[in-house]
């Protein structure tokens, strides 16, 4: 076959483009941080991973219920003294916490600023759905063991409530359009309504936990899993055969009380108690890692994926 001159001094030029797209999505990929949440006490931090020295992090960010002079007094000095879940949206721009002292809020990561808050008695997980819906997961306490809708527009107010029994985990589903929910020894599945007749769960399936004390609930999206642990090991959820399997890397492993996998690299990210129920090290799998925060009780960390 006889080709054309011209398209062969194409060629190089061609393959140096493509070499060219592939740099520079290759440096755009690694100039993005390996950012986690760390939470607890009354405080909320960033640590950038990619900076992190041996057991040193590197916190690039924080927030402290104490100083935010825009809670009410009650908020900022009672209702999160513990918080106990911690997540990121919109490539981090936003973030969510609970705290099982009652209150959750959304944060404004750019200026600290609290965009919304409430009460749910014990809250323990809380998650972002679509159309500005916080859903929030209360576990035992008086008007507690329940899931919590709330709506941007409506401050302060559920607009639906649904009983659970120690309900400690809620995760979004995007592509299945589903509420994931955990409890003390199920874990559910609801379908979201909201449109102008109201905002409402409707529950399309249950399952027993392999063992009770049902603590974290994380989705790893590539994988169609969800990770739950309990007190006595680390499970996972197949959402294509509805099966439960323990969790190999983690088997066996008590109290966990947070895990969950990067989006890119895969590495592992979890918290187990080391005191009553909170521990002073984020640890890592894959490669191995631990970092040390010997001034914060800290009780969940979690990965800030950049999608």
């Amino acid at each position: 076959m006889v080709r054309h001159p011209k398209y062969l001094r194409l060629l190089p030029l061609a393959g140096l483009l493509m070499l060219c797209l592939f740099s520079l999505k290759a440096i755009a990929q690694k100039a993005r941080p390996m950012e986690y949440l760390v939470c607890g006490d009354s405080k909320v931090l960033i640590v950038d991973n990619s900076l992190t020295k041996d057991s040193i992090p590197i916190v690039t960010w924080s927030w402290d219920a104490h100083d935010a002079t825009d809670l009410p007094d009650d908020y900022r000095q009672k209702f999160f003294e513990t918080v106990d879940d911690c997540k990121a949206y919109q490539k981090g721009s936003k973030i969510l916490i609970s705290s099982s002292s009652g209150g959750f809020a959304m944060l404004n990561k750019a200026n600290k600023k609290v965009l919304y808050f409430g009460f749910v008695p014990n809250a323990h997980s809380i998650e972002l759905l679509p159309g500005n819906i916080i859903a929030v997961a209360g576990s035992t306490a008086e008007k507690g063991n329940c899931i919590e809708l709330y709506k941007l527009d409506k401050p302060g107010v559920a607009v639906y409530r649904d009983s659970l029994y120690s309900g400690h985990g809620v995760v979004w589903h995007s592509k299945q359009k589903k509420l994931y929910a955990l409890g003390y020894n199920e874990l559910r599945q609801y379908s979201l309504k909201n449109d102008k007749t109201g905002t409402s769960l409707t529950l399309d399936n249950s399952w027993k936990l392999p063992n009770t004390g049902g603590h974290d609930l994380q989705l790893v999206p590539s994988e169609e899993k969800l990770l739950i642990t309990d007190t006595r090991t680390v499970w996972e959820f197949d959402l294509s055969s509805f099966s439960f399997s323990e969790f190999s890397p983690l088997k066996g492993m008590k109290n966990v009380k947070s895990v969950g996998k990067h989006p890119v690299s895969k590495q592992l990210i979890y918290t187990k108690a080391e005191e009553s129920w909170w521990t002073y090290h984020v640890n890592f799998m894959d490669p191995n890692q631990r970092a040390s925060f010997p001034e914060i009780r800290v009780y969940k960390a979690r990965w800030i994926s950049n999608e």
